[in-house]
């Protein structure tokens, strides 16, 4: 998979404390999406055009360096805690230099109008990259003025670049690690590169590999994501409803999400043997898998557990992907 790269939007502090009533949340939030990334090992650029946005009327992003907090915790509507997460953040990243402005725009997926977004000091780092070989991008915003979260199209003088996903929330995170497995991983090494930052709520086992499945990676990653998405968002929340009724899951699973799922019959919880292909390896730990949604109604399932604590902790069991066990 091409390499990824996050870029802080610099001009989206333009006016910030001005604009936002909730400015206080928007730092800490993006803040606390910044440091998710960082956390994960990848660096965030910015344009050192940045130390020169004017952030208020009378107020560039530079000034923030001097305020005194020595009479109050507060200078006008800034909090002192919210103004050192936000320097202690722009210490860590990656500042590049940038001489040339470009127009950009962002334009929804989805149909929408094209929005014309003020990231010029951005955009250059992104052609920089681009040229390196890059081809993903996350452009992370922070104000209530900015595009929302999610996927667009980017253009760069006029004509259309690539595609780029705007974070705001660490709630995106997961999101965007699910959009770059949709549309940027070209194996399971790539997938399962991914998944922690997926499937937050997902243990998978040892051996868990596509081999087994019929059909090939590009064939079948976006259904196999389709399902644990459900299995990590809905599944935990489905079996709290239903108090663990596996008609009244299996019902809801089908009608809302559109997943089939199935445990295994009497005949084969029986047999020793079958029951042994059900079982996976987490660690040092053996587990039967017997639970498994139906990514085809003939052919192709994932096998899970609900959570053990002493294994995964609060985190879905994933056991097997197969083609079809015998039963």
């Amino acid at each position: 998979m091409v390499p990824e790269n996050y870029c802080l939007d610099d001009a989206s502090f333009s006016g910030l404390l001005d604009n936002s009533a909730n400015f206080g949340h928007d730092i800490n939030a993006l803040v606390d999406v910044a440091e998710g990334i960082i956390g994960d090992g990848q660096p965030i650029s910015v344009p050192d055009s940045i130390e020169l946005v004017k952030i208020s009327d009378d107020l560039f992003f530079y000034d923030l360096y001097s305020i005194d907090f020595s009479q109050s915790d507060t200078c006008g509507n800034l909090d002192r805690d919210t103004l050192e997460r936000l320097l202690a953040l722009r210490r860590k990243l990656n500042t590049i230099s940038v001489a040339n402005l470009v127009p950009v725009s962002l334009c929804e997926v989805t149909g929408g109008d094209a929005r014309e977004a003020c990231i010029s000091g951005v955009a250059e780092i992104i052609i920089s990259q681009k040229a390196a070989g890059a081809e993903c991008f996350a452009l992370l915003l922070v104000g209530t003025s900015t595009p929302m979260s999610g996927e667009y199209n980017l253009h760069i003088g006029g004509k259309l670049s690539n595609k780029i996903y705007t974070l705001r929330f660490t709630s995106d995170l997961p999101l965007y690690a699910r959009w770059l497995i949709r549309n940027f991983s070209q194996s399971e090494d790539d997938f399962f590169s991914l998944w922690e930052r997926a499937f937050p709520l997902l243990f998978k086992s040892d051996d868990l590999t596509f081999h087994n499945f019929d059909g090939t990676y590009m064939t079948l990653h976006n259904d196999v994501l389709k399902h644990l998405v459900f299995l990590n968002d809905n599944y935990l929340q489905l079996w709290c409803e239903c108090d663990n009724d596996f008609p009244c899951i299996k019902r809801k699973a089908k009608s809302g999400y559109e997943i089939d799922f199935s445990n295994e019959s009497v005949s084969t919880r029986s047999s020793k043997s079958k029951m042994k292909k059900r079982t996976a390896r987490f660690s040092m730990n053996e587990v039967v898998c017997e639970l498994h949604t139906k990514i085809s109604y003939d052919k192709n399932r994932i096998h899970f557990h609900p959570p053990i604590g002493k294994i995964g902790g609060d985190k879905i069991l994933i056991g097997i992907f197969v083609d079809h066990l015998e039963t």
